[in-house]
């Protein structure tokens, strides 16, 4: 079996950079650390070297000496006031910069000081694409084209192509800048369409509904285009005078456009409205205005507005790295730093690139399948295997169920033959998947009202299932068509928060089921349903086995598991979702996993929102750990693995030793030296990593494998792990996910391995990949009842859109100064 093959990587290595020294100085930062409070103690350097940042126009880094003290590194051309005044908590700080100038050169820096020489050189090669002047960079640090993407002129949204870059370091000898290419959605017309001054109360209350935040778009103010959260608009005209000195925004804006390339003469009019905005994740700033003729929507990924578009995104692997080539040699040839020239590699990387093989699952009757039947170096038929296998056998977990319920549309919505037909062919599904199966308890009508507002549409689901005393169980819920995303989307999350985790259910579309059906009226005047032909009584067979997979997966009930003990026996996923923690418990194979929840304190909008306490993590972790070891989920484990869901704070690893050290104590655990791990699980990653097979003739570049992994870092801490390669079929290129380690004693590469046999198990579609390993995939699912999701989901079909808040919420990385002389107070 061959576990190594050529592929190309999206990574063009830096040639000459040891050729440059990076020269910077540094301020000691006199700042006490309080006992307990060192969250808020990190907070506030972090604050500092934000504000150095803005003030010095440039990079600024928090960076420690041997002895531990901070100090917020410049580099050493830009200037800083002496005894510059940052108000932090608990006392106000003044830095002043010392005059020695540390040099560093690439061959003999430590990992310190290579994170300040990375972010210098990124910094100034970001200074000279957005110096070409053909480009928008977003919070993120991605930049896209001006020009939208043609082929769709007939659309009134514009598919902005773009792309993204990091510079990555290979072991302490090689570095690469890392270069992906990505697109972002634009209207074409400009706010100005819809709004003017004389409808902007009615137009501002549809446009700002439910969003406190305002909403994302584009400010082309003349050559400088970036990006502004809309958060109101203005009684008065552009042409009014509303500014500080008595100058209209009107004129304001053409003196401080003129000369442009991009002109606005021809788009800004003194009768258009107000916008007032902020620079996005920047809410303690005071609100600007701008004219609605020069101001764009921008769309996220579901938005109703662009859902007709995403096929637009889906690049296959062989396009992609042409697009990727393309804006190499546009914007990387002729790079400089410090006046020297900067050589980047004008042909992608190629390598042998390692697998992780493919893993023998565990199915009812004890069936396995094994990956490489008769010892074939590939596994074709994977996928439909998984598929087959549960078809013939049934799902691993036969117990028996609790109380089960079928909540419903009223009759005139549903009628009685429909729902006797779906309810038997619902069952008879469950049952082949599993034999306990029997059936619904009872059947509950609710009105079908969607006129109602989704609050009170829940009010009464929760009324009329009381009524019926059911207070606990499973539930199949099918909702009625509310017409509006929106609607149906408040629908759900309200509607989980009220019965979770009472009564759990599976929501079913009503018009889904009808789709399947076609009706005619008999000889009484009577309507009869029945199945329509026979390609959508194919279909609809499929529809109900995914169906039942998944209403199974909300009894607790999956499907398979792995054949063989993976590395180590236990991994603890952790995210944090609005107002709740979630904890998934996944032991050895994956025949046992197990859920808890906990609430939390929402965190201050300032704040990274999924910060979670040491004692919040230790409480929940060896109240599980300590109940599920009693009962021999796993006796005495050999490692425990805690994977964070995004990034880690520095409570998980503290709360995992104690968690650790209290087990020993219990004789829970008899291994004196347990092997344990804090792992940092990015869905997706800044670093925009790619790699294309060689393996194809037909193709130049074509989807990896699945299992293909890469190591990164200075210290090979980070892994690319492809979960949705070849042999499954997906649409455009793979993407991988992204594993760091942040500390413990256990091997990483055990543990990647672990990672991509959990991504094996595709619970909710067997023939189908699954972009994520099944705890963090299960986390999201489970914790979506208790909050609304923020997080983009990591779909089998790759997506090239922008990222929402994710990637956002780090304004550091956007460079503002520029807009700075821009500012327009109110």
């Amino acid at each position: 079996m061959n576990l190594q093959y050529q592929v190309t990587e999206n990574l063009f290595e830096l040639l000459n950079l040891t050729e440059h020294t990076f020269q910077y100085r540094k301020a000691p930062i006199d700042l006490p650390c309080i006992p307990g409070e060192e969250d808020d103690y990190h907070r506030q350097l972090n604050k500092i070297a934000l504000k150095v940042g803005r003030e010095t126009k440039g990079p600024a880094l928090i960076i420690r000496d041997t002895a531990g003290i901070p100090y917020v590194a410049v580099p050493a051309n830009r200037r800083l006031a002496d005894n510059f005044k940052v108000n932090t908590s608990p006392s106000v700080v003044r830095l002043t910069l010392r005059s020695e100038v540390h040099k560093v050169n690439f061959l003999n820096c430590n990992d310190q000081e290579w994170s300040l020489l990375s972010r210098f050189l990124e910094f100034e090669i970001r200074k000279q694409i957005k110096d070409t002047g053909n480009v928008v960079e977003d919070l993120a640090g991605r930049f896209f084209i001006r020009k939208g993407l043609k082929g769709m002129d007939t659309l009134s949204v514009a598919l902005m192509p773009g792309f993204s870059f990091r510079i990555v370091a290979e072991g302490l000898n090689k570095a690469y800048i890392c270069l992906d290419v990505t697109s972002r959605y634009v209207e074409k017309t400009y706010l100005s369409k819809k709004v003017n001054y004389q409808n902007v109360t009615i137009i501002s209350k549809r446009l700002l509904a439910g969003r406190k935040k305002g909403f994302r778009c584009l400010y082309t103010m003349g050559d400088n285009w970036f990006p502004i959260d809309v958060i109101g608009f203005g009684t008065k005209k552009s042409g009014d005078e509303i500014l500080d000195n008595g100058q209209s925004l009107h004129k304001y804006v053409k003196e401080k456009t003129a000369g442009n390339t991009f002109s606005v003469e021809n788009l800004v009019s003194e009768e258009d409205a107000v916008v007032y905005y902020r620079y996005p994740g920047n809410k303690d700033m005071k609100p600007m205005s701008a004219p609605a003729s020069l101001v764009k929507r921008q769309f996220k990924t579901g938005d109703r507005e662009v859902k007709g578009l995403h096929s637009k995104t889906i690049l296959e692997t062989d396009f992609r790295f042409n697009l990727i080539m393309t804006n190499l040699k546009r914007f990387f040839s002729r790079l400089k730093f410090m006046g020297k020239p900067l050589f980047v590699a004008s042909k992608p990387l190629q390598r042998e690139t390692p697998v992780f093989p493919l893993k023998p699952l565990k199915f009812n009757n004890q069936k396995i399948l094994f990956p490489y039947p008769k010892g074939l170096p590939a596994a074709y038929d994977y996928p439909l295997k998984r598929r087959s296998f549960l078809e013939s056998n049934g799902i691993l977990d036969q117990s028996g169920f609790d109380t089960q319920y079928l909540v419903i549309p009223d009759s005139m919505t549903m009628p009685q033959k429909l729902l006797d037909n779906f309810k038997s062919r619902f069952i008879q599904q469950v049952q082949g998947l599993n034999s306990s199966y029997s059936g619904f308890r009872q059947v509950v009508r609710i009105s079908g009202n969607v006129t109602l507002p989704a609050t009170d549409y829940v009010d009464l689901m929760v009324k009329t299932l009381q009524s019926k005393g059911i207070t606990e169980g499973y539930a199949l819920i099918v909702i009625p068509n509310f017409g509006d995303d929106k609607k149906t989307a408040a629908f759900h999350h309200l509607l989980k928060k009220r019965l979770y985790p009472n009564i759990k259910f599976q929501f079913v579309d009503f018009e889904m089921i009808r789709s399947f059906y076609e009706y005619t009226e008999d000889e009484n005047g009577k309507w009869d349903y029945h199945q329509v032909n026979n390609e959508r009584a194919k279909l609809f067979k499929s529809y109900l086995f995914y169906l039942s997979l998944g209403y199974l997966k909300a009894n607790h009930k999956y499907p398979y598991a792995l054949a063989e003990r993976p590395n180590y026996d236990v991994y603890i996923a952790i995210d944090v979702h609005e107002r709740y923690a979630g904890y998934v418990f996944f032991y050895l194979n994956g025949e046992q996993i197990y859920f808890d929840y906990q609430e939390v304190d929402l965190a201050d909008t300032s704040q990274r929102a999924e910060k979670l306490s040491e004692e919040k993590i230790y409480t929940k972790l060896y109240a599980n750990l300590k109940k599920h070891l009693e009962r021999k989920y796993c006796v005495n484990p050999n490692g425990i693995i805690l994977l964070r869901d995004g990034i880690s704070h520095g409570g998980e690893e503290r709360a995992l030793k104690r968690v650790i050290k209290d087990l020993k104590n219990d004789r829970l655990i008899e291994h004196e030296n347990l092997l344990w791990a804090v792992m940092d699980l990015h869905k997706t990653s800044r670093v925009p990593f790619r790699i294309g097979s060689n393996t194809n003739q037909q193709k130049r570049y074509d989807r990896p494998a699945a299992g293909s992994y890469r190591m990164l870092g200075r210290q090979f801490d980070e892994v690319f792990i492809f979960p949705t390669g070849q042999p499954f079929s997906t649409k455009g290129s793979s993407k991988p996910i992204h594993l760091t380690k942040i500390a413990g004693n256990a091997d990483f590469l055990k543990i990647s391995e672990d990672v991509f046999s959990q991504c094996l198990l595709a619970f909710s579609a067997p023939d189908r990949p699954s972009g994520l390993p099944v705890p963090i995939a299960l986390l999201d699912e489970l914790l979506q009842p208790l909050a609304v999701s923020k997080k983009i989901e990591h779909s089998d079909e790759e997506e090239v859109t922008y990222l929402d808040d994710e990637l956002e919420n780090d304004s550091s990385r956007w460079d503002e100064h520029k807009m700075a002389e821009m500012q327009i107070q109110l």
